[in-house]
C-alpha cells in the first residue's frame, strides 16, 4: 500500500470514528428519527401483504446511486464523502443506543454490514483518487499514477452493494415469516 493509500486509509477511519462519537454525544436516536424495519417489531409495523421483492428494483437504484455518488462526486469534492460517512455512521450508533446490542446486531446481520462495507471501500477509493489527481496537477504529468488496487475494489464495492440489495429484496422478508 503506497502514502496516497494510506492517507485514504487514515481518513476514512477518522471519519467513521467522528461519526461515532458525535452519535454517542448524541445518544439514542427516538424512534420517529429512522424506520425500524429490520427489528423483531417489524411485524407489527409493515402490513401484511407488504413484499420487499417488488421494491428489488428500487433496493438497487439506491444503492447503486450511493455509490455514483460517492466515487464521481466524491472524487471531485471530498467533502461529499466526509458528510456521507459521518452522518451515517452517526445514525447507525444512535440506532444502536435505541435498539440495543442484540437487535443492532440482528440488523448489521441482514444486509447493512454489506453495505458499510461497502461504502467504505467505495469512499477510499475516491479519497485515493482525489490524492491522484491532486498529485498529477502538482507535478503536471509526470507523477506516474496506478489506480488498479483501487480499480478492483470499486468493483467488489459495487456487487457488494447490489449483493446488499439482494438480501434486503429476498433474505430479510423470509426471516419474518
Amino acid at each position: 500500500m503506497n502514502t496516497r493509500q494510506k492517507i485514504s486509509a487514515i481518513t476514512v477511519l477518522l471519519l467513521v470514528t467522528i461519526g461515532i462519537i458525535m452519535g454517542l454525544k448524541q445518544g439514542p436516536a427516538s424512534p420517529s428519527q429512522f424506520y425500524i424495519n429490520y427489528s423483531p417489531m417489524a411485524k407489527t409495523l409493515l402490513p401484511k401483504n407488504f413484499s420487499f421483492t417488488r421494491y428489488l428494483g428500487e433496493y438497487i437504484g439506491n444503492n447503486v446511486g450511493i455509490f455514483m455518488v460517492l466515487f464521481f462526486l466524491g472524487s471531485v469534492f471530498p467533502p461529499v464523502i466526509f458528510d456521507m460517512l459521518i452522518y451515517n455512521f452517526m445514525a447507525i450508533t444512535r440506532m444502536a443506543l435505541y435498539l440495543g446490542a442484540n437487535t443492532t446486531i440482528y440488523v448489521l446481520c441482514m444486509h447493512g454490514i454489506y453495505e458499510l462495507a461497502s461504502i467504505l471501500m467505495v469512499s477510499w477509493c475516491s479519497l485515493s483518487l482525489f490524492i491522484l489527481m491532486i498529485q498529477e496537477l502538482i507535478h503536471k504529468g509526470k507523477y506516474v499514477a496506478d489506480f488498479g488496487l483501487e480499480a478492483k475494489v470499486l468493483a467488489i464495492s459495487l456487487g457488494t452493494l447490489i449483493g446488499a440489495a439482494f438480501i434486503e429484496g429476498w433474505v430479510t422478508p423470509l426471516l419474518w415469516r
